[in-house]
């Protein structure tokens, strides 16, 4: 006898159908992630911050703030992204969100993915915003006199690593959200995961953490060979840093110079890329979402290669002072 047929059959949705579905689901879910409170909550920790990088009061220390003052940014667009990726889980014997929607897992994380691309737009804005704004007031103080400028400026290498910050938050965050059963749950993992990445280098000052972090900041301290103590025989071109204290080691009582490099900064957003790629991937699943998965982490590797070998000779990143 032959298998009896299945009383529901099955509703194979066209490619137009399908576009159009995930678009709406896209929209709706824009819709929930700007009414959502972890972005605004995060812009307004942004303007906190930049408020009070004004008072800094070390060299290079606005300049860092710049990049180090979108963390917030990206945190809230990844609690958003959890939000999102969560409403596609069963949670006990409750169906997700639409079930009866012609669209598969696939394209339903797709459409989440949409839906936070508004949340990154704004944030990039932000960027711009902030970018131009410092333009606008002649630029930033780095090093120390006689080598120091007040007209520092971010290149464009600079600019676009918070942006791929972003789309990182946002894609790490809809594949947690799809994974764990509680969003606290997923929080939780996305922030040890970024002290792990980031803050841990910081705390440890271990380089090749840093290759691996979302955040890179610039400038670096370069030692100079030889004994570096009288600032005014070194080049009147470079960008310099004073000295500790007297009674540090011997070591630590030369100048250093300052640089910014952009070779770095682009390989970093080489990095970048690989993440989003492969948080995409892991968002998405499916043979498209591994291949995603593969690809990154092979873009990934190479833009971390590329920041240790573009990296300057005995630099190190700007020091918080304690």
């Amino acid at each position: 006898m032959s298998a009896p047929a299945s009383t529901s059959p099955r509703v194979i949705a066209r490619p137009s159908d399908r576009a159009e579905a995930i678009r709406a689901l896209a929209v709706v879910e824009a819709k929930r992630s700007l009414r959502g409170p972890s972005f605004w909550i995060a812009v307004a920790l942004c303007a906190v911050m930049a408020y009070e990088s004004q008072g800094l009061d070390w060299q290079g220390g606005a300049y860092e703030m710049f990049t180090v003052g979108f963390i917030p940014l990206a945190g809230g667009i990844f609690c958003a992204g959890v939000v999102a990726g969560s409403r596609d889980r069963r949670r006990g014997g409750t169906p997700c969100l639409a079930e009866e929607a012609a669209l598969g897992p696939t394209e339903r994380a797709i459409a989440r993915l949409l839906g936070l691309v508004p949340l990154v737009v704004l944030a990039s804005i932000a960027v711009i915003a902030f970018a131009v704004g410092i333009r606008i007031e002649g630029g930033l103080w780095i090093g120390n006199r006689p080598g120091r400028t007040d007209r520092a400026v971010h290149g464009v290498a600079e600019l676009l690593a918070p942006m791929l910050m972003f789309v990182v938050a946002a894609a790490a965050g809809v594949a947690l959200g799809r994974v764990v059963r509680r969003k606290a749950v997923g929080i939780a993992i996305g922030i040890v995961a970024f002290f792990v990445m980031t803050g841990m280098y910081w705390a440890l000052q271990f380089p090749p953490v840093g290759y691996v972090s979302p955040v890179r900041t610039q400038p670096f301290s370069v030692d100079i060979d030889g004994p570096a103590t009288d600032p005014t025989a070194l080049p009147a071109d470079w960008l310099l840093d004073r000295p500790g204290d007297p009674s540090d080691e011997p070591d630590d009582r030369d100048w250093d110079r300052v640089l910014v490099s952009q070779s770095v900064a682009a390989w970093h957003d080489v990095y970048l890329l690989g993440l989003a790629l492969g948080a995409i991937g892991l968002a998405v699943r499916s043979r498209v979402g591994r291949r995603l998965i593969l690809v990154g982490l092979m873009v990934a590797a190479l833009g971390a290669t590329g920041q240790a070998v573009m990296m300057p000779d005995g630099a190190t990143p700007n020091e918080v002072p304690q």
